[in-house]
Formats: structure tokens, C-alpha cells, sequence
């Protein structure tokens, strides 16, 4: 990964809860170090040539992990914790590793191998929340490319700080004619802006409440898609899946057997576990 440029203590301070106040050790703790391990293999899975088959799965891994978590009550938590260097997987991240997906998933189609079976589609329009895309993404030419530049802008801090990540997303050349390309993530800038010093308001008796500005955000209710991005502005309001009645109540789909079972009720633990995880732990 690339390094950041600036301010990374600062604005991690003016972003989600304090470190100091996550749970670990929690129940919460633990889902978020299953996803974190979850987009540190898909990472690493996209940087290795002619790799197909394993990012394919990773992916597979991540649908089900959405599936069975997305209605959570602690998935707020969960991406507390990711924005955290305790898994250090902030949204610039997220959406990094998207568009990296995005860009994998084209030039192994353009290639007409059959190797595209074991890519499931990204996820539309729709299942996002109707965010926008990249630019270079919807250009057809951006899986053949070097370099792909990328930007991510935090709309959700608070209402006095403005956050801005931008973003590299390599090309690593497969050594043999025909083959799939890798793909590397680096962070080039880091931008904070406030134009209001918050010690100017204490001066005048101002006060920013806790709860209502940057220390605690209601991100997860507009997360979508696995990678848990923020929805477009677009988009309809989510709501729950109603609940399954009758004969198949009690039927459990073979993609979540694969993870590790559990459903995925709201709030609960359901899916793979840290002990039984086949992918690496996330960087600590």
C-alpha cells in the first residue's frame, strides 16, 4: 500500500469513534475482523497474475458475508471498526478494491477465456445504490490501462470537515502472452479541509455534540453491495427482506453452508469465523 500524505492521525480522529471506544473483543469485533480478512484476501488475491479462480471465490466469500450481515444492528459498528488501523479498511479502500474487481472482471471478459465462470458479476447499478461510477471505469478501456487513478470523498463526517483520498489502481502485466493481469492499490493524497476551527467555537461557547457530528455516523443504514459503500443519491430507501415462513423456513442456501452456516439473522454472528478463516488476517 501506498503512504499517506498528512494529517492520517488527524483525520482519523475527525472521522469515525475514537479507538478508544470500540468494543474489542466484541461480538461486533469479530464480524469485522471476518470481512477485514475477507478484503485482505481479495486484495491480495488481485495483485497476483493469472489468479482468476481465487479472486473468484474470495468474491463468492464476500456476497454471502453481505448477505447474511447487511441488516445487522451492529453494522455500524462493524464499519467503525474497519475504518480503524485496527483493520485499516477505510471506504477509500473498499471502493479501491471494487473498481480493482470491476477492472479484473472486464479484461478476463474481453479475453473470452472461460475462466469468466468463475467470476461472479459485479454488482449493478441497482445493488449499489445507484453510485456513481468512476469515470474511467464506463470509458471500455480502462482494464487495458497502466494505471487507473480513482478519488473517494467522505460526505458523512462532520458537517465542519471535508475528507478526500485519492487513489492508484496498477496494472501488473501477466509474464506470458494471453494471460490476466494483476492489480495494486496505492493511496497517492490525503485532503482534509475545515474551514472552521473548532477552538474558535469553544471560545464563543460553541460545542459540537458528540453523537451528532463526527464521533458517531448512521453509515450503515445507506451501505450497499459487499463492499459497503455508500449508496448514491438516487437510490430508494432499503428495506428488510421479509421474513421466511412455512416449509422452507428453515432451509439454508449452499453458498452459506459454504462460508460456514449461521443465516445471517439481524444482529447475529452467523458465518465464517476467525478461527476458521482460509484467508489471511487483515494488517494490524
Amino acid at each position: 500500500m501506498g503512504q499517506v500524505s498528512g494529517g492520517e492521525s488527524d483525520a482519523r480522529s475527525a472521522g469515525m469513534i475514537a479507538e478508544a471506544e470500540l468494543p474489542l473483543g466484541s461480538p461486533t469485533h469479530s464480524k469485522a475482523r471476518e470481512v477485514a480478512e475477507l478484503y485482505a484476501a481479495l486484495e491480495q488475491a488481485l495483485a497476483a497474475q493469472n489468479n482468476v479462480k481465487q479472486v473468484g471465490l474470495v468474491y463468492m466469500y464476500l456476497q454471502q458475508w453481505q448477505r447474511d450481515h447487511e441488516w445487522d444492528d451492529d453494522l455500524q459498528g462493524v464499519l467503525d471498526f474497519l475504518a480503524s488501523s485496527f483493520f485499516d479498511h477505510p471506504g477509500w479502500r473498499r471502493q479501491a478494491l471494487e473498481e480493482s474487481y470491476r477492472l479484473l472482471y472486464d479484461e478476463v471478459a474481453r479475453s473470452g477465456s472461460n475462466s469468466i465462470r468463475d467470476l461472479p458479476e459485479p454488482p449493478t447499478s441497482e445493488e449499489i445504490g445507484f453510485r456513481r461510477l468512476n469515470e474511467a471505469l464506463v470509458t471500455g478501456k480502462a482494464s487495458t490501462m497502466d494505471v487507473v487513478t480513482g478519488s473517494y470523498e467522505d460526505r458523512n463526517g462532520c458537517a465542519l470537515t471535508k475528507r478526500k483520498w485519492e487513489y492508484q489502481i496498477r496494472r501488473i502485466p501477466p509474464p506470458n502472452p494471453g494471460g490476466i493481469s494483476g492489480r495494486r492499490i496505492y493511496v497517492t493524497r490525503q485532503m482534509q479541509d475545515c474551514p472552521v476551527d473548532a477552538r474558535a467555537l469553544r471560545k464563543f461557547g460553541c460545542s459540537i455534540p458528540s453523537d451528532g457530528c463526527c464521533a458517531r455516523r448512521d453509515t450503515a443504514r445507506r451501505a450497499r453491495g459487499p463492499f459497503l459503500l455508500p449508496e448514491g443519491s438516487r437510490a430508494a430507501p432499503k428495506r428488510p427482506p421479509r421474513p421466511i415462513t412455512g416449509p422452507g423456513a428453515g432451509f439454508q442456501p449452499a453458498a452459506a453452508a459454504a462460508v460456514g452456516g449461521g443465516g445471517g439473522s439481524p444482529g447475529g454472528g452467523g458465518g465464517m469465523s476467525a478461527a476458521n478463516s482460509p484467508f489471511p488476517a487483515p494488517p494490524r
